[in-house]
């Protein structure tokens, strides 16, 4: 009888833990709803929305050392959320497309917000004058983001500002125009040779 007391109170210790609330003793067989805590968390959007505009702050007030606590901070959370919100969608794929779109609309806004965070961070390395900080998460920028998407445009013009790539994107013919997207020659089947 003790090991099984033991047991739900372990139980209920680990609940409590996981939902961030308080142990309270229940009375009854009825468990109340958890409530829902949206923005006393790193894992929420618009949480992460404001630690970046904290850092945003900090560069316009020239304190650098907090922007990139800042940066980095929003950079790692929005990532997080993208990971979650990509489980919870591979999770419900195939029981419930209304929440597994859903999860995957919130995930493709937090990869939106983890590039611009990025992105920040990578420009204000370059300001301080640390471009082998700045240029992985260019890197990483330009691959999320696809090169062109505008997001990605800019950080793949950071990187050629920076020497790291060696011609312009969009690139141009007479230097004032994008190049015309030109289709992939198409081969001819391979012939076989004569049968003897």
């Amino acid at each position: 009888m003790r090991l099984v007391v033991r047991s739900l109170v372990s139980l209920a210790a680990i609940a409590s833990l996981a939902s961030g609330l308080p142990a309270r003793a229940q009375s009854g067989s009825s468990v109340p709803a958890p409530e829902r805590v949206t923005t006393q968390s790193n894992l929420n959007y618009d949480a992460v929305l404001r630690i970046m505009a904290e850092g945003d702050a900090a560069v316009a007030a020239q304190k650098f050392p907090v922007a990139l606590d800042k940066y980095d901070l929003a950079r790692k959370s929005f990532g997080a959320l993208v990971q979650f919100h990509q489980g919870l969608a591979g999770s419900f794929s195939g029981i419930d497309v209304k929440i597994s779109n859903d999860q995957r609309q919130r995930a493709a806004q937090a990869a939106q917000g983890r590039d611009q965070a990025a992105y920040k961070l990578a420009l204000l390395y370059r300001r301080l004058n640390q471009p082998e900080v700045a240029i992985p998460l260019l890197v990483q920028v330009v691959q999320s983001q696809n090169p062109t998407t505008d997001l990605g445009k800019q950080a793949y013009a950071q990187l050629y500002e920076l020497g790291f790539t060696s011609l312009p994107y969009p690139r141009s013919v007479d230097g004032t125009q994008p190049a015309p997207q030109q289709p992939a020659p198409q081969t001819p089947p391979a012939q076989q040779p004569p049968a003897r």
